[in-house]
């Protein structure tokens, strides 16, 4: 018996030496065989066919779903964090309910029959004392808790960690290496889509739904009714099908050497966003934890030089009027900058940040007006909120049509925590996920949690993801399960 548990300890300190020697070991080339290709490539067509509504794509997916259940966890995993968060494939409509809401029951069911290790049950009382704190703020408002549920649960949607814990537990080993290579294939698919959609077909088949994410659902593409703009038209694709592309940041620091083509893949999805805020958010994210010293600064120097580049090419593409922006929409962000020490009054202040500031201007006012800046208004929803003191009148909007609104959504995230809950709340959101990084701390792939939130927080402040919506959150806690599953499985060689 002693010779065996030697022999644990033995393992379990041969496992936690080869993690620390991660950082310091050469990459590998990404080179992916067809095997792996496969099951990603046959579930990402049947995801788009759903986002387009297409019938058969809703029988497909459960027996794809069944069959990486049995065969290969990693991907089921993968697969349903995609089917929750959505990105840009299907929407709020495509089942009828947002699908997020049964796997959210799903997580808290877990809470009492998942058996939680000592890491897990730190963050799970935490998230117990962070829900309380959100449904105080709640009913601290006078709108009807009915109409801020749907809010909070999204807010609450870090539990989903539970679930790929859920997935792997009993005798179901979890190898990390394993599952960031699982990962790349998604990531690749994703930015292929991309490029079809944009540069090729010039429309919205294979990411149907990364129109306006404030649109109504029912003018999204469907596949007896697709929306096309025509060949070389290169519509404006919103980014939320490439946050994927945020689970490969450290993958790809640490681990992978990614070609050419690969690469070429990343930038020309990118462009096709021509969302500066979120390219900006997966660049100064790479850079920080890329931190190679004299490396770090010539990434910097490149981006700046490419960026000045850029900037110079977009002032001799066609500026458009309507929106009041640049083609690549970089010259006008960057331009939006220069202009504000002209800036006289609020209607100038209004249109700074691409309009978000006409978001924020009134809606700030009224916070402070009925003296709520340190509660917020509460979850107020833009569509079921009928309470006339929040409605308001925006004399900012461009089209006036929209003028009338409930204060209750901006893009920039963190003012939209301010709306919501105010600086109190605001300050435990804060202490939330700071606790959260503090807990893991001590694992060896705590960096990847961490570059994840710090991601969302970057993008967040250009209205894509923060800590507010499901899709940002569920890659938050796909990445702290991955994390806490490494720890689980160290933990189980050694006491084995």
């Amino acid at each position: 018996m002693s010779g065996t548990i030697e022999e644990n300890k033995m393992s379990a300190l041969a496992l936690a030496e080869n993690t620390a020697k991660d950082r310091s070991s050469g990459k590998e080339p990404l080179d992916l065989s067809w095997p792996e290709w496969k099951w990603p490539l046959y579930f990402m067509l049947c995801f788009s066919a759903l986002g387009l509504k297409f019938p058969l794509a809703y029988l497909l997916i459960p027996v794809i779903l069944i069959n990486r259940f049995r065969n290969d966890r990693y991907d089921f995993t993968i697969m349903i964090t995609l089917l929750c968060g959505e990105y840009g494939i299907t929407c709020k409509n495509t089942f009828g309910v947002q699908i997020y809401f049964a796997f959210f029951c799903i997580a808290v069911l877990g809470l009492f029959i998942y058996r939680k290790s000592g890491i897990t049950k730190k963050i799970v009382v935490a998230w117990c004392l962070y829900a309380a704190g959100l449904i105080t703020f709640a009913m601290l408002s006078e709108e009807r808790m009915a109409v801020q549920y749907t809010a909070i649960i999204r807010y609450l949607a870090i539990i989903l960690f539970i679930i790929p814990l859920m997935i792997f537990s009993g005798d179901h080993s979890f190898d990390i290496r394993i599952f960031f290579r699982r990962l790349m294939p998604y990531c690749l698919i994703a930015c292929i889509w991309y490029i079809l959609d944009c540069v090729i077909i010039g429309g919205w088949i294979f990411i149907p739904n990364t129109q306006n994410p404030w649109a109504d659902p029912n003018l999204f593409s469907k596949f007896y009714s697709p929306i096309l703009t025509g060949v070389f038209s290169f519509p404006r694709k919103y980014p939320n099908g490439l946050y994927i592309l945020a689970m490969a940041i450290y993958p790809v620091i640490k681990f992978y050497k990614l070609s050419k083509w690969q690469w070429a893949l990343i930038f020309i999805s990118l462009a096709t966003t021509r969302t500066f805020s979120f390219i900006f958010a997966l660049v100064a994210t790479y850079l920080f934890f890329k931190g190679q010293g004299k490396k770090l600064l010539k990434y910097i120097v490149y981006c700046i030089i490419g960026f000045c580049c850029l900037y110079f090419i977009d002032g001799f593409l066609p500026y458009n009027t309507e929106v009041k922006q640049s083609t690549l929409r970089i010259k006008s962000t960057i331009d939006q900058i220069f202009i504000l020490q002209e800036m006289e009054d609020d209607e100038d202040l209004s249109e700074f940040g691409t309009g978000r500031m006409a978001q924020i201007l009134p809606k700030m006012e009224l916070l402070y007006d009925l003296n709520r800046q340190w509660i917020g208004f509460g979850f107020l929803n833009p569509e079921k909120t009928t309470m006339t003191k929040y409605i308001i009148y925006n004399p900012f909007y461009t089209d006036q049509s929209k003028s009338e609104e409930v204060a209750a959504q901006v893009e920039v995230t963190v003012i939209q925590h301010i709306l919501f809950i105010g600086y109190l709340g605001l300050i435990m959101v804060i202490l939330f996920y700071g606790y959260i990084c503090w807990t893991i701390r001590k694992q060896p792939y705590a960096r990847y949690t961490y570059s994840l939130i710090m991601f969302f927080c970057i993008a967040g402040i250009g209205g894509f993801g923060g800590l507010v919506f499901t899709e940002s959150l569920g890659f938050i806690a796909l990445a702290l399960s991955v994390v806490v599953l490494n720890a689980k499985q160290m933990e189980k060689a050694y006491c084995k």
